[in-house]
């Protein structure tokens, strides 16, 4: 583009030159300022009812002073060490927030954002469960060292390139389990893959990209025994991002509706479709990835 005119021996900026150099210097300012990120909540979940030490990662989190989420029974305090002799008050801890969770809080996942120096971050989502809690211990890489794992919990862990998580299950002859992962759903790079094995390491069922590249497993157990659940990577990638939430459950779980409408302020004839349903018959021409599922009827009041 032509951006200068003689005129009379001398030389002029053209009205669109100077445009163009104006929204260039913008935007190389713009590029060079600091902006809050939040890229790790560690951890990224937790039971109704309870309180944790939630750590926070990111770039360009200088002088944190809040942490927030989208539901208000979500509630933190920033965590701070003693004061020291030249300090005017307790020191806040930059990256590092109690977080309580109300028992009233419904199960589901919840936007968190940090506050800092260099303003509001992007958006990580936090999982609220209804399961007990566990940790990924981190050392569980064989089946030997599988970490115990009640029915009816949570794990929170994180994946190493390479390698899987083992989780060691009791079941009972007939007992129908779920095993739920979430990772895609809440921000992680894990494409997660899972791998059932018996007692004597003979692989029985596996699963990969079952909600999106999220897995689930539904497998009901042929005898008394010792399970055990594998997680990883489907190429074995690994890392702080590559976090998960894996729920192993004999509980309902809901895979679809039908209708997916309801009519405003009447009564409505739903049927649910899942497994583990209280009631629930098997259901004729509805399975998912090979696995039958189980229909119930129910009246659904919708507001008006």
């Amino acid at each position: 583009m032509r951006i200068q005119r003689r005129i009379a021996g001398k030389s002029y900026l053209s009205l669109a030159g100077v445009l163009c150099l104006v929204i260039t210097l913008a935007q190389s300012a713009t590029a060079q300022l600091p902006v809050t990120s939040l890229s790790t909540l560690t951890p990224n979940g937790a039971k109704q009812g309870t309180e944790v030490e939630l750590t926070v990662g990111g770039a360009d989190q200088e002088t944190l002073t809040q942490l927030i989420f989208s539901h208000p029974g979500i509630t933190t305090v920033q965590k701070t060490n003693p004061q020291g002799e030249f300090d005017t008050g307790p020191v806040p801890v930059n990256n590092v927030f109690t977080v309580t969770i109300n028992a009233e809080v419904p199960p589901g996942i919840y936007d968190a954002r940090v506050i800092g120096q260099y303003g509001v971050s992007n958006p990580r989502s936090f999982h609220v469960g209804s399961l007990e809690e566990l940790r990924d211990p981190g050392n569980n890489h064989t089946i030997e060292t599988a970490t115990e794992l009640a029915v009816n919990t949570t794990v929170t862990g994180v994946t190493d390139a390479a390698k899987q998580d083992h989780y060691k299950l009791e079941l009972k002859l007939g007992q129908r389990v779920v095993a739920d992962v979430l990772a895609q759903r809440i921000d992680s790079k894990l494409n997660a893959t899972l791998v059932l094995y018996n007692a004597e390491g003979r692989e029985l069922a596996n699963n990969t990209d079952s909600i999106g590249r999220d897995a689930l497993l539904d497998f009901t157990a042929p005898s008394d025994g010792s399970y055990y659940v594998a997680i990883y990577d489907f190429v074995y990638a690994g890392g702080g991002e590559s976090f998960y939430r894996l729920s192993v459950h004999d509980r309902p779980h809901v895979d679809f509706i039908s209708p997916a409408v309801l009519k405003a302020g009447v009564a409505n004839k739903v049927t649910v479709y899942g497994r583990n349903l209280p009631g629930g018959k098997p259901a004729e021409n509805a399975a998912v990835a090979g696995v039958g599922l189980e229909q119930l009827e129910l009246d659904v009041n919708a507001p008006a």
